[in-house]
């Protein structure tokens, strides 16, 4: 089964563990989450996508929607949650 996100949602899977840490919070359960981008929708006019299949991003672990299909988890957010594209 393929997923394909409408209006301004992205499709995320979770990278196990960030390769560096950018933030210092207060406790390792506020760190922002880092993901890939498995599938992007349309966007709308009030929020374009500025993302596409394949970026690395960063995002805050309390705004996504977790979605099973096929026994494989992801995660599902606004393109607005999404905090960063990590570059490079």
């Amino acid at each position: 089964m393929r997923i394909k996100p409408i209006f301004d949602r992205v499709l995320l899977e979770i990278e196990k563990k960030p390769k560096s840490s950018l933030l210092m919070p207060n406790s390792e359960s506020d760190l922002p989450m880092v993901a890939r981008v498995v599938a992007v929708g349309e966007g709308t006019k009030d929020n374009p996508m500025v993302v596409a299949v394949g970026d690395r991003v960063l995002f805050d672990k309390y705004a996504a929607s977790e979605v099973s299909v096929d026994d494989k988890s992801y995660l599902m957010v606004c393109v607005s949650d999404i905090l960063a594209i990590l570059e490079a």
